[in-house]
This record gives C-alpha cells, structure tokens and sequence, in this order.
C-alpha cells in the first residue's frame, strides 16, 4: 500500500485528511516542519506522496521543500501543497521550490483524492523507468495511436495530472495529440523536399505534444474555471504556464533525451508566433522550431472547436477563418495551408479521440 505523509500544525486538518484516505494509504502525519523532516529522513523515498501545509510555526512548509530538493527526495516524491493562503506569489513559489500541485482550502475531497492518484500513479511510473524497467511494455491506445514508449506513457500520465482543474483538459489533449500526428503526417506529404520525419519522429512529437500545457497546473483553479473571458490581469497570469512547465520537466528529468528535447521545447514555445507578438519570449519565424508551431496551431484550431465556459464552440470553417485572420496570432501560411488541406483527416481524429474518452 503507498504510503501517504500529512504534514499540517491544527489536528483537525490532519483529521480531516485521514478520514478521507483511511483504508486507501498507509498514513503517516507531523505536526510541524521539522517532525515532517525526520519522517522524510526515516521512510526516505518509502513516502509515495507528501500532503504538506505551507504556514506552521518554526519550520514552515517552504523550509520540508528545501530539504526535499536538496536531498533529492522531489525527484521520487511527488509533495500536493494543501494551503489557506490563497495568492499568486504563494503558488509561483510552491512551484519554484518543487511542488507537483497547489490546493487551496477549503478544498473538495474528491479532487483531492484524484489529484493524489494521479499523482502517485505518475510517480510509480516514473520509478519503474528509473530502477531499470524502461522497456517495460506500457501500449496506451490515445485516438488509435499506440504508445509504446514509457516517456510517451509518462507524458499522458503528467498531462492527466491538469484534467481535474479544467473538465475539458482530457478531451483537449487526446485531440491536440491526434491532430499533431495530422498535421506532420500532412507535411511530409505536401511538403517532401522540406520535412521528412519518420513513423517514430511523428509518434515522438505527438506522444511529447500531450504535455503541451502541463503548466496549467500551476494556475489558479479560478481562471481555469471562470465563467467569463479572462480580463487583462488574469491572462498575464496564464500566460505563466509556458514557464511553469518547464520548470515542472526539468525536476522530472525524462530519461529519454530526444523526448525531452520535443517536449521542452512544445511546452515552452506553443505560444510563440511568428511575427514575435507570441509568449512567453517574443521568439519570430525559424527561432521557434517547426514541432512548437504545428503544436501551437492544433491548440490553437482546436480550442477553437471546442466549447469554453463563456463562449460556444465555433464551426469548423469559423474556426478556420479565424486562424486565418490572426485572431490566434500569426502563423506561417503554409502551415495554415496544411491545416485547411487536412480539414477531413484532422476532424475524423478529433472525433476518434472523443470517442476514445
């Protein structure tokens, strides 16, 4: 059974906790930072997840995450920060020092509980990878692709870790990892004297496009779930995911080196456009290489397909309209073309993948 650390100073929250992980974990608590340290010290990576408050008197949440990261325990133990403080400087920082996921309270069990799942699913998965099982055979049908890869497998089991801040995540990544096999597929075809990658390049790119907007996990639950068009403030702080991600990859230090490459390189430029008014660097053109752009226009297009709390979903050739126009910001002409010449394709992998939930 794994092995669940409650960290918080009031009983009742502990109680709380307890109550609703009895019988699923084997539960351990500390009332204070520094009981939390010996346990770590003791158990070392024997602790499958760490549920830690942040303000508690002496040695404070902040200070277990420094020990973790300094004796490379984040690396094996994932650490959910159960906070009251609500505020943005607090997550960005829980972020910084190593936290996988932010909660606020008063919380709802049930995510909670998911989120820990996932969580200690993930972790389990990327243990199996480290103490030498990598070829162990994880197939993963996602829009009847078959992901045979365990980075590609822990690159959907990451990217499900966002599902319970955002109800339309789970759908929103199986379609942005169909329509990228798509679109590189199409331009193999329609462009053969420029791009020539192989079966396993796409499977690559499309398996490391599922972590595209892992980042979001380090957003307020508030603006992923608002119910009205984000104003001016609120998109400044989502523009922060791009960031937030890669520092989420880079503590998760995928094996695989050509992996890595594709998905640090997704998570941090699928915003970029190629007139420069992109983010979260202003990058322009061939500074943003061609697997960011093809994932930046199927999130872009997709989205657009797709229902929002404040808006309907637009139809297809509304939605193409609107690529066209830059009211996603400006993408290369050919790539656009490819997109309109794979309309029929694309939209029967979207579908492929709603039916795959």
């Amino acid at each position: 059974m794994n092995r669940l650390l409650i960290v918080d100073d009031v009983p009742i929250n502990r109680e709380l906790l307890k109550n609703i992980f009895a019988g699923k974990y084997e539960l351990i608590e500390a009332d204070d930072g520094a009981k939390a340290i010996e346990l770590l010290k003791q158990y070392k990576d024997g602790i499958s997840i760490v549920l830690l408050d942040l303000i508690m008197p002496e040695v404070d949440g902040f200070e277990v995450l420094s020990f973790m990261k300094k004796n490379k325990l984040l690396q094996r133990i994932p650490v959910i920060v159960i906070t009251g403080e609500a505020t943005t400087d607090n997550d960005i920082k829980s972020y910084e020092y190593g936290a996988s996921d932010v909660i606020y309270k008063p919380y709802i069990p049930a995510i909670v509980v998911q989120r820990v799942k996932n969580l200690t699913e993930l972790y389990a998965a990327r243990r199996i990878a480290e103490d030498g099982m990598s070829k162990t055979a994880y197939h993963l049908s996602v829009t009847g692709m078959k992901l045979g890869n365990i980075s590609q497998f822990l690159a959907v089991a990451l990217a499900t870790v966002s599902e319970y801040k955002d109800e339309h995540s789970k759908l929103h990544v199986k379609r942005v990892i169909a329509g990228t096999y798509v679109i590189l597929k199409e331009l193999n075809a329609l462009y053969p004297m420029r791009y020539h990658f192989t079966e396993d390049d796409v499977q690559l790119i499309a398996g490391a496009s599922a972590l595209h907007d892992i980042g979001m996990v380090g957003i307020p639950d508030s603006i992923l779930t608002n119910d009205t068009e984000l104003d001016a403030s609120e998109r400044e702080i989502l523009k922060k995911h791009p960031t937030i991600g890669c520092g989420l990859l880079e503590r998760l230090k995928i094996q695989d080196e050509e992996f890595f490459h594709y998905v640090y390189d997704i998570c941090q430029m699928h915003h970029e456009r190629i007139d420069g008014k992109g983010y979260p660097s202003g990058l322009t053109d061939e500074q943003i290489p061609i697997w960011a752009q093809v994932v930046g226009l199927v999130d872009a297009y997709t989205a657009l397909r797709e229902q929002r709390n404040w808006r309907a979903a637009f139809d297809e050739d509304t939605a193409i309209r609107m690529i066209k126009d830059g009211k996603c910001g400006a993408f290369a002409p050919y790539l656009i073309e490819v997109l309109e010449h794979s309309r029929e394709y694309f939209n029967e992998s979207m579908e492929r993948a709603k039916q795959a939930l």
